[in-house]
């Protein structure tokens, strides 16, 4: 194997396994944040089901992420529609939604759209 395909192979698992770990942060939040009061509505909202359609989301969006110590505590993903961009997530833990987040994430997505 060539240096350059070594290189090649190591920076897609390296992506594959950060997009892993990152959908399953996002899961995790998204259990957190709306499995309650969506099964309150009488809808189910089930971890593996949610995470499959994530994943097929993903392949398309641009996700912002905001961690800190290792913990995920903001999100949003957004994808080109038209001459527009669509929002299909946007979340922060309760404990961390405040003015410096909220700055933050949108800043990012911002960035990500210009």
């Amino acid at each position: 194997m060539s240096l350059k395909r070594w290189s090649l192979t190591i920076l897609r698992i390296g992506l594959v396994a950060r997009d892993t770990v990152l959908l399953g942060a996002i899961v995790d939040l998204d259990m957190l944040l709306l499995k309650e009061h969506t099964e309150a509505a009488g809808d189910r909202f089930e971890r593996e089901p949610h995470r499959q359609a994530l994943a097929q989301r993903f392949d398309c969006a641009e996700i912002i992420d905001i961690w800190r110590d290792d913990e995920l505590i903001a999100y949003s993903y957004i994808w080109p529609k038209d001459d527009r961009w669509f929002v299909g997530g946007f979340a922060i833990r309760p404990d961390h939604r405040n003015a410096a987040i909220m700055s933050e994430l949108l800043m990012q997505l911002l960035e990500r759209t210009n």
